[in-house]
């Protein structure tokens, strides 16, 4: 009888071991699981956006909301050498999540030599970059929407038959308020979308803007997003040139790659949220 004591002693004993390593498994999956979700929160950050209801200036003259935006449209942006407006495609988006919000920045502009003085909004997040240029003879440069203070220039497009940019002056930033008093999210401000041009810039509400975000040199961004813009044209040569592509959901698989490859020998300086 003692005998089979002990033995029950030892198999309660075991149940507990079997029980204590579920629980360290549980754990380990849940700082697992834990590590994931940071992990899509920080790259998500490195690919700053605009929101659905955000307008896109097409390359006939329309306006298409960003999340109507398919990869294969034309849309206006900016020559990076002759400074004026082109034709450019939608090759991929690097953040796409219909679903989803982020802290917003309301830019207010004007137009100093339009005959409108009312004052133009452009929602997007702090850590996107805008071009801008100090005093009307300065040279083009891009800061990050949060740098932006009253009296910066900005580039803004008068009309897509005039390929000529004019300056804007921004009036004022501030947060967007996005969740009303009884909880509601603005509708308006719904949705993450970061489009992918062949030039690196789009239109956005009349304003030229980057597609790159969180980095501060726009120039490196583009080069290293370079993969993409080829694996677009080998992807046309294949498909109708005029066909469009389906757009996944969530951040571009080749930019999680960037962050896990430059992100520890990039100097932190460089980054949105240490400038």
């Amino acid at each position: 009888d003692d005998d089979d004591d002990d033995d029950d002693d030892d198999d309660d004993d075991d149940d507990d071991d079997d029980d204590d390593d579920d629980d360290d498994n549980d754990d380990g999956d849940d700082d697992d699981d834990n590590d994931d979700d940071d992990h899509a929160s920080i790259t998500s950050q490195w690919f700053g956006c605009f929101p659905g209801s955000a307008e896109l200036l097409l390359d006939d003259g329309s306006l298409a909301r960003m999340d109507q935006i398919k990869i294969g449209d034309h849309v206006l942006g900016q020559n990076m050498i002759t400074g004026e407006m082109e034709s450019t495609p939608v090759v991929a988006f690097l953040h796409r999540d219909v679903h989803a919000w982020s802290p917003m920045l309301r830019v207010v502009y004007t137009l100093p030599e339009s005959r409108e003085k009312q004052n133009r909004s452009l929602f997007l997040t702090p850590d996107h970059l805008v071009f801008t240029k100090h005093g009307t003879n300065g040279p083009m440069r891009t800061v990050f929407s949060s740098s932006l203070s009253q009296g910066d220039i900005i580039m803004v497009s008068s009309s897509y038959k005039n390929k000529t940019l004019r300056e804007g002056i921004v009036f004022t930033t501030e947060y967007a308020e996005q969740v009303h008093d009884d909880g509601d999210f603005t509708a308006e401000l719904i949705g993450l979308y970061a489009p992918l041009t062949q030039s690196g810039s789009i239109i956005v509400n009349n304003v030229v803007v980057s597609c790159f975000a969180h980095f501060s040199d726009s120039h490196l961004s583009y080069f290293a997003t370079w993969p993409i813009q080829c694996i677009y044209r080998l992807t046309r040569w294949f498909k109708n040139p005029d066909s469009h592509f389906d757009v996944l959901n969530g951040v571009h698989w080749f930019a999680e790659l960037l962050l896990d490859w430059l992100s520890p020998i990039i100097p932190g300086t460089m980054f949105h949220s240490q400038t």
